[in-house]
C-alpha cells in the first residue's frame, strides 16, 4: 500500500510540474503576443525571433531547475558537514 501511495504521488507531482511548465509558457507566449500584435517591435526584432529567443530562454530555464536542486543540495551538505568539522 505504502509503494502504491508513492507512486501515486510520484505522478501527480509529475502531472502538476507539466501544468505548471504550461502555464508558464502559454504566459510568456501571451505576454509577448500582447506587445507583437499592436505592430510593436522589441528594438527591430520580429515575432518569430522573439519566439527564439523566448525558446532558447525556456530550454535553459528547465535545464536549470533540473539539475540546480540536486547541485545546491549538495553544496549545502558539503558546507554544514564542513562546519560541523572545523568545531571538532
Amino acid at each position: 500500500m505504502r509503494l502504491l501511495a508513492a507512486e501515486m504521488e510520484y505522478r501527480a507531482n509529475f502531472v502538476l510540474a507539466t501544468l505548471t511548465s504550461l502555464g508558464n509558457l502559454a504566459g510568456s507566449l501571451f505576454g509577448l503576443f500582447l506587445f507583437y500584435r499592436t505592430g510593436y517591435t522589441f528594438q527591430g526584432w520580429s515575432w518569430e525571433e522573439a519566439l527564439v529567443v523566448l525558446g532558447v530562454f525556456t530550454v535553459l530555464q528547465g535545464f536549470s531547475s533540473t539539475f540546480s536542486p540536486l547541485t545546491l543540495t549538495v553544496l549545502s551538505s558539503t558546507y554544514r558537514m564542513a562546519r560541523w568539522t572545523s568545531y571538532c
